[in-house]
């Protein structure tokens, strides 16, 4: 079985280089991760965006994690 990409979502008070120690960890254990911006525009903009990140970059399994208000994010990303 294909390992699944790994998408991490930043907060509100971050960016994509806050996943920097943990992308390299998972990198190392063969793991694809990605880290799309976070607009910060509200959970109606921002949710579909990262849904359309996913969808153009990745073809099987992902699984999609977020921190503080980027967990809602990713919770309704996640479903669309």
């Amino acid at each position: 079985m294909a390992k699944p990409t790994i998408v991490l979502v930043h907060g509100a008070w971050a960016d994509g280089s806050s996943w920097n120690a943990v992308s390299s960890e998972l990198q190392g254990q063969g793991f694809t991760v990605l880290t799309p911006p976070n607009l910060l525009r509200g959970v109606a903009t921002d949710a579909p965006y990262v849904s359309s990140f996913i969808a153009q970059r990745t073809s099987g399994p992902v699984v999609l994690a977020g921190v503080a208000t980027a967990a809602i994010l990713a919770a309704v990303a996640g479903v669309g």
